[in-house]
């Protein structure tokens, strides 16, 4: 968690909006290990510390992303290393959200055929989000904005 969140700080428009993901990461680092010795059973899935995770991912990396967006209307988005890489953090993040929940719930209710397809669906985005990434950080670096 920390190191996507120093890397998305970098990625931030202006200075306060990257300080202000900078001084976020001790709290939640704080509240992430909280959730782990306090809360998780660490013998199973992650209940509480890795969907806490996944939304602090989601949230600063959705907000990175549609911060830069505004900021450069007139070159193509698509074409540069931060909205790939924010889009596949951001889809990757959102998928494994909605689908862990789901998925627990169709096991608990014995729906393997459900479930199996609920997993395939995670998969096929998980790849998308993977690829976007991996082009993402093939591409050179675009001019920083700040």
């Amino acid at each position: 968690m920390v190191a996507i969140l120093v890397a998305l700080s970098e990625w931030q428009v202006t200075v306060v909006e990257r300080l202000t993901v900078r001084i976020s990461i001790i709290p939640c680092l704080i509240v992430f290990s909280g959730l782990v010795v306090f809360v998780e059973d660490i013998t199973a899935f992650s209940r509480y510390a890795y969907p806490f995770y996944l939304l602090v991912v989601l949230g600063v990396s959705a907000w990175t992303l549609l911060r830069r967006s505004y900021q450069r209307p007139e070159n193509p988005i698509f074409n540069t290393d931060w909205f790939l890489i924010l889009g596949g953090l951001a889809l990757n993040a959102a998928t494994t959200t909605v689908s862990t929940p789901i998925g627990a719930v169709l096991l608990a209710e014995q729906r393997y055929d459900l479930f199996a397809q609920v997993w395939a669906l995670r998969a096929a985005c998980t790849i998308a989000a993977i690829l976007l990434i991996t082009v993402g950080t093939l591409r050179p670096p675009s001019e920083s904005l700040a």
